[in-house]
């Protein structure tokens, strides 16, 4: 009976209506903590042994002070204290509402809020929602009372009518101020443009505070036919306000996305649903409409305390449009059947010919005395322009393609599939994980001949190894398995997935500002190459911007990412299995070729070899997660679909090297 103690020491020790309106509060705090517990009521009475937690627990506290009068009496006197010396403006208007104009302030809002100690204002009763509601089950729990018994607790304030009066020109307040507040940000430079009207008085934004204000004064006061009137144009305002949001989320699917404008939205559309919800409550003050009311504060004050939830709900749609733009960049990465297979193959092949060239590229660089910074950057040049040059010529370069290949795959996902309908999926697996190996194959076929015949007609000519003897040493010795090859090869693949995301993000940039259009009708760049030329570069340059972004960003992570590691004092370096392969080759052609038989030669190939498994699932796994992300596939679905497809890999291994009939 430790429950039923607790609450008899909390009703016994009720403030009286003179005490602070601190304590008062506090004391309320703690009997909704007490009503929101979810631990089942331990009572030796069968009337309290069946129906919801949250119900017998608000029965057992009526019961408690039916059998005590004089607990009643207090528990009355202090629960009807509270409503004169308080307001709800603050809870109405900000519980659960972004008040920052942007999202990054709003995420150090929160932060501050949640890590420092916050000014107390014990009359607005937001505070009170924030130190008595904490849990996400607390909405569902209070949702659990029903309305009779829920009923039966508000009689302890008095009617329901006396203690509204009490908050009346707070709620209408409130109502005022949520409609300019949706006017304002309405009515914004960026919502109006992407709307197309003519006419500010076209736009439902504009009217909605004018409808707000004639309700606000003869709600309660008027017949009621004149209040539901007003009321029908309120709402019919409001369904013309989340029209014109979902009309500007239609355009975003063909012409980019925007965080900014996606929290603007968000932010409108919190607004709209609260205004709407006071409105319908103004139409009946009952205990039913009280409780839904309520409900809805919790939860949405409780929410407003996650960061996760505000960048998911404003960072999802990004993010499910650049996993649409990286999927369509990767899906001619994807070999389904013979035929593709020997393209794909050939494709990795030119790869690892140009790859081989930035080899020596980078040989040569290191030669040249500079700073840190200067030599690094150089490197991201070659790797650059290497990357590039690939992407051109239409050749592969292995691991630049599990991010984008991750997103085409989860774009065939989706968050209700059936299990009767995952072959057809595990088969796009296994089509996606060949490809892989198909390319990493190619691309060292090519890379290490194409390295040996380079440094054999090198050390003909000239008379000596392309590389020192030392140097060589040391290549072989850092890509050794023991040492910190596989790190530097995971680390890799993390920056392989992060170039894709930038491949993304900058096409839904060049998208969402029209950068494209904005190049062919550029008059200043017409009057230097001519209306024809500019049209065709712009459609050159939407069609290859993702890839070029990818392939820069991908070079700069790989040149300067160890440069900055080693300025930080932190050991950053890169791994990548197809340089690598490269760089290794020029190593062992200019030792003796009997260094084939040591030690430090197998750990080097088995270090190789760990980069090219490494570098792919690393880059996989994380643009399958945020892929996933993006489509809100549960993370459950999404193991148990790698889980049938390792046991059918597993069982046959050559589906990963050749196409079956």
């Amino acid at each position: 009976m430790t429950q039923r103690k607790d609450l008899d020491a909390i009703l016994e020790h009720t403030p009286l209506p003179t005490a602070s309106l601190g304590l008062r509060l506090g004391w309320l705090a703690d009997v909704l903590h007490w009503i929101l517990s979810d631990s089942a009521l331990r009572t030796d009475d069968a009337y309290f042994k069946t129906g919801e937690t949250q119900a017998l627990r608000v029965k057992w506290v009526l019961h408690v002070l039916d059998r005590h009068p004089d607990w009643k009496e207090k528990v009355k006197r202090i629960v009807e204290s509270i409503p004169p010396h308080t307001q709800i403006f603050d809870l109405l208007v900000m519980t659960g509402l972004h008040q920052q104009a942007g999202l990054i302030s709003e995420i150090f809002e929160r932060l501050q809020k949640e890590y420092l100690p916050a000014p107390k204002d014990e009359a607005n009763l937001q505070f009170l929602f924030l130190n008595a509601f904490g849990s996400d089950t607390d909405a569902e729990s209070f949702l659990r009372i029903n309305t009779e018994t829920f009923q039966e607790l508000t009689k302890l304030f008095g009617s329901n009518a006396g203690v509204f009066s009490v908050w009346s020109q707070n709620y209408k307040d409130a109502c005022l101020f949520l409609s300019l507040q949706i006017s304002g940000l309405g009515l914004d430079t960026e919502v109006r443009r992407r709307l197309k009207v003519r006419r500010i008085d076209e736009i439902c934004f504009y009217s909605l505070h004018e409808k707000v204000l004639a309700w606000s004064k003869v709600v309660f006061t008027s017949a009621s036919d004149t209040t539901e009137t007003l009321k029908n144009e309120i709402k019919a305002s409001i369904t013309g306000c989340t029209d014109a949001i979902r009309h500007i989320y239609g355009q975003m699917d063909d012409h980019g996305v925007s965080v900014s404008m996606v929290y603007r939205l968000d932010r409108i559309e919190a607004l709209l649903r609260r205004l709407s919800l006071l409105v319908d409550y103004s139409n009946s003050v009952s205990s039913a409409e009280t409780k839904k009311l309520i409900a809805q504060l919790i939860s949405e004050s409780v929410r407003s305390r996650r960061i996760g939830s505000l960048l998911d709900d404003n960072t999802s749609l990004i993010a499910k449009k650049i996993v649409e733009n990286s999927a369509e960049t990767g899906e001619h990465y994807i070999a389904r059947s013979v035929g593709d297979y020997f393209k794909l193959l050939r494709k990795a092949l030119g790869g690892g010919v140009i790859t081989a060239v930035t080899v020596v590229v980078k040989i040569i660089l290191s030669l040249i005395p500079g700073s840190p910074f200067l030599m690094g950057f150089l490197a991201s040049i070659n790797y650059s322009t290497s990357f590039m040059l690939i992407q051109l010529r239409g050749f592969t370069l292995a691991t630049k393609q599990p991010a984008m290949t991750a997103a085409a795959l989860a774009g065939k996902v989706r968050p209700d599939i059936r299990e009767g309908e995952l072959s057809g999926l595990l088969n796009e697996i296994i089509y996606l994980v060949r490809s892989q190996v198909i390319a990493v194959i190619g691309n060292v076929m090519a890379v290490v001949p194409t390295m040996i015949i380079f440094c054999w007609a090198f050390n003909q000519s000239v008379g000596q190894p392309f590389l020192s003897a030392t140097k060589a040493e040391h290549v072989l010795h850092d890509f050794s398995i023991l040492g910190m090859t596989p790190i530097y090869a995971i680390f890799t693949g993390f920056l392989l997935f992060l170039s894709s995301i930038m491949a993304g993000w900058f096409y839904n940039w060049v998208l969402y500002r029209r950068l494209h259009h904005a190049l062919a009708q550029s008059n200043r760049l017409i009057a230097l190459f001519g209306k024809d030329r500019m049209r065709v570069f712009s459609l050159l340059f939407k069609a290859n911007c993702a890839g070029f972004a990818g392939n820069i960003s991908l070079g700069f992570f790989l040149g300067l990412v160890p440069v900055f590691g080693d300025f930080l004092g932190l050991p950053l370096d890169v791994r990548h299995v197809t340089l690598s392969s490269g760089l290794a080759t020029a190593a062992v052609m200019s030792l003796e070729l009997s260094v084939m038989q040591t030690s430090e030669f197998w750990l080097a190939v088995v270090g190789v070899m760990s980069m090219a498994f490494l570098n792919l699932a690393v880059s996989f796994a994380f643009a399958l997660f945020v892929a996933f992300r993006a489509k809100k596939v549960p993370f459950e679905q999404g193991f148990t679909i790698l889980r049938i497809i390792t046991v059918q890999l597993l069982r046959r291994p050559m589906l990963l090297f050749w196409p079956p009939k």
